[in-house]
């Protein structure tokens, strides 16, 4: 069962933490639409397990809220705005580090941090909006005072995490799964991953019509804006969409 023990009812809650050593003390960061600056988020604490609240400060973060795990009062916030970090429990923030959007803390070396982020570079192309995305990973062995990039994708990549008992051992999720067992310095797919695609799908069209259910011969051309096509054949792995190519322009993926 659920009861409800929240900071005032119109904010936002972007993230939530809790106190490691202390359980019941409790951090939440949220946007209040009628206080707070543009972009920045209202810091809250509760000393009694979330049955009352009370504000500490402001930190422009919008993804993540995250404690040390071995020192209180040290937290870690952060999102499009960048890293911040806290020593007094939320009051005050001090800027540490890149714009990020998933955030871990070594469990047994909490000064060891990882923080990754996906930047998208979006253009129009044959009437259609694409994307190059590349997902990025950084690590500090500092406490965020620095920050090295340690790997890069060209995936998108959503969230990390650390293996508790070998934090050396790391993942990262998105459109797949990757894995590190050297603290970020090499990454590869972890074993049982979902399986690569690596043949070609053997696929062919059995029969194609147009628009007014006529039917079309093999390079047939019509003038109709719609087109219904029947395929067989199977895949190694299984098909994700067709694409399409029409009056010569670039291949993109069919309507339907």
């Amino acid at each position: 069962s659920w009861s409800e023990t929240p900071p005032p009812i119109h904010l936002s809650i972007n993230g939530l933490a809790i106190d490691a050593s202390q359980p019941t003390n409790l951090y939440a960061i949220a946007w209040d639409p009628v206080v707070a600056a543009a972009d920045s988020n209202i810091v809250f604490k509760s000393t009694d397990g979330g049955a009352n609240w009370a504000q500490q400060g402001n930190v422009l973060a919008n993804s993540f809220l995250v404690t040390d795990p071995v020192t209180p009062g040290t937290l870690y916030a952060g999102g499009d705005f960048g890293i911040f970090k806290s020593i007094d429990g939320g009051s005050n923030w001090a800027a540490v580090g890149p714009a990020v959007h998933s955030f871990v803390i070594d469990p047994l070396n909490p000064t060891t941090l990882y923080a990754a982020r996906t930047d998208y570079d979006c253009f129009w192309l044959w009437l259609e909006y694409q994307c190059f995305v590349t997902s990025l990973i950084f690590k500090s062995t500092d406490g965020a005072t620095s920050w090295t990039q340690v790997a890069a994708f060209d995936d998108g990549l959503a969230v990390l995490a650390v293996d508790p008992l070998t934090p050396t051992t790391l993942y990262a999720a998105g459109m797949g799964i990757v894995k590190s067992t050297d603290g970020g310095a090499t990454w590869g797919a972890p074993e049982g991953s979902p399986p690569t695609d690596t043949a070609p799908p053997e696929t062919s069209i059995t029969s194609a019509a147009d628009g007014s259910g006529a039917a079309l011969a093999n390079n047939a051309v019509t003038l109709s804006s719609s087109l219904t096509s029947t395929f067989t054949g199977t895949d190694n792995v299984g098909l994700s969409r067709f694409e399409c190519q029409l009056d010569g322009g670039g291949f993109s993926a069919c309507a339907n």
